[in-house]
C-alpha cells in the first residue's frame, strides 16, 4: 500500500508540480540557464512520471502475488550510456537486448559491431514509443553514444578504481546527455 501511494504521490503530485514550473520556464526568455532548469524539469517529469508508474504497478503485482520487476535502479549513479541503460527503465531495455540482441549476435562481437547493434536497439527503443520522426532522431542521437562508447571502449567505469570527481562528472555528463533527449517526450510537438 505504502508503494501505491508513493508511486501516486510521484505522478500526480510531482509530475503536475514539475510541469507547472517546467510550462512556466519555456515562457521565459531563452538563456543558458533557462536551458538547462527546462532540460533538468523534463528529465524528472519523465523519470517521476515512468518510476511512478513502475512503483504502482509493482506494487499491485505484489498484492496478487505476482513478482513484477524493479524498472529504475538509481540511474542518476551511472557514469556511462551502456550503464545507464542497465539501470533506466530496466524492463524494456532488458526486454530489447534479450529478444533482439542475444538472438541477433549469439557469438562474440568486435567494437564495431557492438556499437551498431546498440545503435540499432536505441532506434528500435525509440521507435516503439511510435513511428515519428522525433522518436528516431532520439533514437539515433542515443544510438551514436552507444556507438561510441563501443567503439572507443568507454561501456563502463568502476566506481573503486575512479577518482571519485571524475567518476561524478562522468554520472553528470551520461545523465544530461539523457536529460536533452527527454525533451522529445515533454515539449509539445
Amino acid at each position: 500500500i505504502k508503494r501505491i501511494i508513493r508511486g501516486l504521490f510521484k505522478k500526480l503530485v510531482l509530475v503536475n508540480l514539475l510541469m507547472i514550473v517546467f510550462n512556466h520556464l519555456q515562457t521565459l526568455e531563452i538563456s543558458w540557464n533557462i536551458s538547462l532548469a527546462i532540460i533538468l524539469m523534463s528529465y524528472l517529469i519523465l523519470y517521476f512520471d515512468l518510476s511512478g508508474y513502475s512503483d504502482i504497478a509493482i506494487a499491485f503485482g505484489s498484492l496478487y502475488g505476482i513478482l513484477v520487476p524493479e524498472n529504475f535502479k538509481k540511474p542518476w549513479s551511472a557514469p556511462t550510456m551502456t550503464q545507464f541503460w542497465r539501470n533506466w527503465h530496466v524492463t524494456l531495455s532488458d526486454y530489447i537486448r534479450e529478444h533482439i540482441y542475444v538472438v541477433v549476435v549469439k557469438k562474440k562481437l568486435n567494437k564495431y559491431q557492438g556499437g551498431f547493434i546498440g545503435f540499432s536497439t536505441m532506434l528500435i527503443m525509440a521507435l516503439w514509443h511510435g513511428f515519428y520522426w522525433h522518436y528516431a532522431l532520439a533514437g539515433a542521437y542515443l544510438g551514436l553514444i552507444l556507438f561510441f562508447e563501443n567503439v572507443f571502449s568507454l561501456t563502463s567505469l568502476s566506481k573503486r578504481t575512479t577518482n571519485k570527481f571524475y567518476f561524478a562528472f562522468r554520472c553528470l555528463l551520461t545523465n544530461f546527455l539523457f536529460a536533452v533527449n527527454t525533451l522529445v517526450f515533454t515539449i509539445p510537438k
